[in-house]
């Protein structure tokens, strides 16, 4: 069963809160953000099929939000994954003259991986890695 967006909407809300962050929620466009380090992500409703989540400089991942009896939808284990600092994105560059030449993307979860080069040779072009920082809650001073 597919969730609705009013069901999807309420578990990223959840997600964030639970990390310490916040979800702004617009029609159909979520960003959810933290007072603290992290990745700010955006999900977007691709109904009916599912969602769309934007983090860094370049991730993009379309996901399902098919509800299942063993696993918590496939969108929220990959936004989970990136508030938890498990997912790393790389610029590849032309070694002749620096340019950026193309993206890859890794999102690790409990049960597997995700990406554009998730195959076992990793690309051997040069490439600049930025890991999305987990998010960590806003320390206060007295």
């Amino acid at each position: 069963m597919q969730l609705t967006w009013p069901e999807i909407t309420k578990l990223l809300r959840n997600a964030a809160e639970r990390r310490g962050g916040r979800a702004y929620i617009r029609d159909n466009v979520v960003v959810l953000s933290t007072d603290g380090d992290g990745a700010t992500i955006t999900v977007r409703d691709l109904a009916p099929d599912g969602t769309l989540i934007d983090a860094g400089w370049s991730l993009q991942i379309a996901a399902d939000a098919e509800v299942t009896d063993n696993e918590p939808p496939y969108f929220l284990t990959i936004v989970e994954a990136i508030m938890d600092g498990t997912a790393e994105e790389w610029a590849i560059v032309n070694p002749d003259n620096g340019t950026w030449i193309d993206t890859g993307v890794n999102v690790w979860y409990p049960t597997g991986r995700t990406g554009a080069h998730a195959g076992d040779q990793p690309d051997q072009r040069p490439h600049f890695v930025h890991r999305l920082p987990a998010w960590q809650r806003a320390t206060s001073t007295p």
